[in-house]
């Protein structure tokens, strides 16, 4: 099952300086027709409070102080982790490591055209561009086991907001098992929930839904991209279970992808 729900802003309030801290949804009162369907516990009505900021890094982030020259060296997708040997975090080619959840990557083709900002108190969290001709994308994502997931439906919400974004992606994924290299990367499944938009929106509420997410698989992957100009901002993302198949149809699925005698 794959849906994608992009519920858009219902008001938008005076602006403010561009310098201000980025400010979170607000629910707000009598700001939409008593019959309209957005009115109900799930979907309140929006207040924007502000335009929005450029993102800006985190004050300390040790990610921050990544040797960007091999992102800006070759143009293919890397991602910042650990080094297994050294524990020291560094560019490599992109595996999609299992980092858990809760835990931000930072990955894409050029990230050293990019501006990151994980805050570590549930504040929004940002890319951005440094030029307003970047070359390549920059994404924020979380990889984590999929095991734990098998058989279920699986529901990907948070709020967005960009300015002047040339494009924007967000995603949920699942990765079959591979054997990834410097060339390529996990095998990832085709049930993939996926929506776009691009140029300036207020705080949007996104939801991708995906699954049931296949016996095989062992990564799943969420998150945002940035691809061109402009800036990026998320708040509240969240993934979650929202239903799982029955026994007898999660064993007929396993039975379907085993190898033809």
């Amino acid at each position: 099952m794959l849906s994608v729900l992009l519920l858009m802003i219902l008001s938008q309030s005076a602006q403010n300086g561009a310098g201000q801290p980025v400010a979170k949804p607000q629910t707000a009162t009598q700001t939409a027709p008593a019959d309209d369907p957005a009115q109900d516990a799930e979907n309140p009505p929006i207040l924007v409070v502000g335009r929005l900021p450029h993102c800006q890094p985190r004050p300390g982030d040790p990610l921050d102080d990544v040797d960007m020259a091999p992102a800006a060296a070759q143009s293919r997708q890397q991602v910042i982790k650990r080094d297994p040997a050294t524990g020291v975090l560094g560019i490599f080619p992109d595996d999609d490591p299992v980092t858990g959840p809760d835990i931000w990557q930072r990955a894409g083709t050029r990230m050293d055209q990019y501006v990151f900002r994980i805050p570590e108190d549930g504040a929004p969290l940002c890319i951005g561009a440094r030029s307003g001709g970047p070359h390549g994308w920059g994404q924020l994502r979380q990889v984590v086991d999929a095991r734990p997931y098998r058989g279920k439906i699986l529901r990907v919400t948070m709020w967005a907001a960009s300015q002047k974004a040339g494009r924007v992606w967000f995603w949920v994924a699942s990765g079959r098992p591979g054997k990834p290299s410097a060339t390529a990367r996990a095998d990832m499944a085709t049930e993939t929930g996926q929506f776009e938009f691009r140029g300036s929106h207020t705080w949007t509420p996104i939801s991708l839904t995906m699954g049931p997410v296949r016996c095989d698989q062992e990564k799943l992957s969420f998150g945002v991209m940035l691809d061109g100009p402009g800036d990026l901002w998320i708040y509240q993302p969240r993934l979650e279970v929202v239903g799982s198949q029955s026994a007898r149809e999660a064993e007929r699925d396993c039975d379907a992808l085993k190898p033809k005698r």
